[in-house]
């Protein structure tokens, strides 16, 4: 019976907690929040007499070791002092603190210390008890060690717990996690500067807010960039006829003008809530300012023959161009789709800016080609992007052609041709399978002198260009007026991989840099010397891979920046050197087979090894001296 209820004492403070946690938190509102309150203290409280008198009746303590035999005391009456601070606090006047020291704050540092300190004695104090339960009195040497280690961490505690006290209370702000979002990037840069009508930037937030203090280091940076960028802070509440002209009618509000065209991004006033925003801060103002310095213009996506763009098909998420899509609409494009259901077989729309071709598996009918080949006639814009067969797939060397004939048709009228032969390279390519299929993977920073790799010239080195089983360009002999001009080609080594091993053959075949991206303008367009004015007229930009577009290479720079640079070339408008980042969190991709024991590995294992060791070197320890006392 005496067992049983010594078993009690231990629990009696941890029942204490459960009663504060239902009476000050869960049914804080409820008519029992003061009787379970008032059950916690009395609990603390029993438990406090309880550890006095069984301190007290510790058997032979001698009066060196009395201060350990009273370390049960401890936890207790660190519980009671925190439980003290606690009410105190809530029995405070609202008033308190407005005109001295915040006693409510003092107050509630105070009992977190208490409570922080109490709870790790009460474990390292209990953890020494119930070890020696069955002896027949309290060895006061484990006391004093388990106290003394109680004490060393809860020290450590309490001085992060008054770090953070204090550190939550200064008006300073340091944070390291976004400070990118003060940083405009180069393409954001580049945007502002090329600004040629008045914009008015207006941030509609109260003084000393936390938000505009992010946000106004960012602007900074950017005023310097063009004399045409207007930036004005208002509050909403104070100027309320600048909220209703910029749309701005609560703060939290930055609002973009130009002209009758207004866009707004409600970034909200709480910086806990807006750091998500904040991360991806600089692509949202690029977006929106691209939005009212840019003319909206309509992007035509073909379907209805396998595109990679089609919804419907069972073509691989990475091979699929959902990010092209994004990167469209991020240029201020309206996306849409164009087949035989929306007219194709008729006439390309009148609002079309840009035409895309991506990948087709199925031939195009004749009426669909004439009516691209109308477009190009008023002067339209075509970026297409073809893909080989592989050998071993029911091709046949004699009929290449048999995906997009008529397609191909229409280039060769112009002065291109295309050859669905896989190209490889041994030398220079990207792995991706580690076997010789990825010689198929080619890597390319053979960049031509056009506008449309102009920025990718000039950084060829750190720039690659990514292309997965492609196919290759050729010319032929053009129309009088129209000018075929190779932009990007493969790297030297390079060969036409007919018999589809993947391995040069010496005897068939022999290497050469072929043309993987090809451009088309009429002879007295822009592109063809400095300086001389650019023409309406078509233009056709041609890649021999719909894979250097897909979503698994996109997120290669150099790639991205291929798309926008031909993008700009068609569109005959100066577009940013790539977009900024959006800086959004990764999701942490989860291996498989193999690599799971590698995973887990220094995730568990290395630190149950470390507990592990240091709990058998602290056995050892203290075994050392009871080994010399018996001997």
């Amino acid at each position: 019976m005496r067992n049983w209820l010594r078993g009690l004492r231990p629990i009696i403070p941890l029942l204490a907690g459960v009663f504060i946690v239902f009476g000050e938190h869960i049914w804080r509102a409820e008519p029992a929040r003061p009787y379970l309150s008032g059950i916690a203290v009395l609990l603390l409280c029993a438990a406090l007499v309880w550890n006095v008198l069984a301190s007290l009746r510790m058997e032979k303590a001698s009066a060196s070791h009395r201060t350990s035999a009273l370390s049960p005391v401890w936890p207790a009456a660190l519980f009671g002092v925190a439980a003290m601070l606690y009410f105190g606090g809530l029995a405070l006047p609202a008033t308190a603190g407005r005109d001295g020291p915040d006693w409510t704050a003092i107050l509630s540092w105070g009992w977190a210390l208490a409570l922080v300190m109490g709870a790790v004695l009460y474990v390292f104090i209990e953890a020494a008890l119930l070890s020696q339960s069955n002896a027949a009195r309290w060895e006061s040497r484990r006391l004093r060690m388990a106290r003394n280690a109680g004490l060393s961490l809860g020290l450590l505690l309490v001085l992060i717990v008054t770090l953070n006290f204090v550190g939550a209370r200064l008006p300073w702000q340091w944070d390291l996690g976004y400070f990118k979002t003060t940083q405009p990037s180069e393409a954001t840069r580049q945007l502002v500067a090329n600004l040629d009508a008045p914009v008015a930037l207006a941030l509609f937030f109260p003084n000393d807010n936390a938000v505009q203090s992010v946000l106004h280091d960012y602007f900074l940076l950017l005023q310097g960039q063009s004399p045409y960028l207007e930036i004005a802070y208002y509050d909403a509440e104070l100027h309320p006829r600048e909220a209703r002209e910029f749309k701005g009618r609560k703060n939290g509000i930055i609002s973009f003008k130009r002209d009758d065209s207004v866009e707004t991004i409600n970034m909200g006033l709480d910086l806990q809530k807006a750091r998500s925003d904040l991360a991806q801060f600089d692509h949202t103002f690029f977006t929106k300012l691209l939005k009212v310095t840019r003319e909206k213009r309509t992007a035509y996506l073909t379907v209805g023959h396998g595109e990679r763009n089609e919804t419907d098909t069972e073509i691989p998420k990475s091979s699929r161009v959902k990010g092209l899509e994004k990167l469209l609409k991020a240029l201020n494009y309206k996306v849409k789709s164009l087949g035989l259901s929306q007219g194709l077989g008729s006439d390309v729309p009148d609002d079309a800016g840009l035409v895309l071709v991506i990948g087709p598996e199925a031939p195009f009918q004749q009426v669909e080609i004439d009516a691209l080949q109308r477009y190009l006639d008023r002067g339209g814009r075509l970026m297409i992007f073809l893909e080989p067969r592989p050998a071993g797939q029911g091709r046949v060397p004699d009929s290449d052609q048999e995906r997009s004939p008529r397609l191909q048709a229409l280039l060769a009228g112009y002065g291109l041709i295309y050859s669905p032969v896989v190209h490889a390279n041994d030398r220079i390519f990207g792995r991706r399978t580690h076997t010789k299929a990825d010689h198929a993977l080619l890597a390319t920073a053979r960049y031509m002198s056009h506008p449309s790799v102009a920025k990718l010239r000039r950084t060829a080195n750190q720039l690659p260009l990514l292309f997965l089983v492609s196919g290759a360009w050729s010319k032929s002999r053009p129309q009088p007026n129209v000018r075929v001009r190779e932009t990007i080609k493969g790297m030297p080594g390079s060969w036409s991989d007919k018999n589809g091993n993947f391995e040069f053959d010496r005897d068939s075949e022999q290497r050469i840099e072929p043309i993987l991206v090809a451009a088309i303008a009429p002879k007295s367009s822009g592109d063809a010397d400095d300086g001389e004015e650019d023409n309406p007229e078509m233009r056709i930009l041609a890649f021999a891979d719909a894979d250097v577009a897909s979503d698994l290479f996109i997120q290669n720079r150099a790639n991205q920046l291929a798309l926008i640079e031909g993008i700009s070339w068609l569109a005959v408008e100066e577009q940013p050197a790539g977009l900024p980042e959006k800086g959004e969190d990764l999701k942490m991709q989860h291996v498989k087979g193999d690599e799971l024991v590698w995973f887990y590995l220094p995730v568990f294992a290395v630190p149950l090894l470390i507990l592990l060791a240091g709990g058998v070197l602290t056995r050892l320890r203290g075994q050392a001296p009871r080994r010399s006392g018996d001997a």
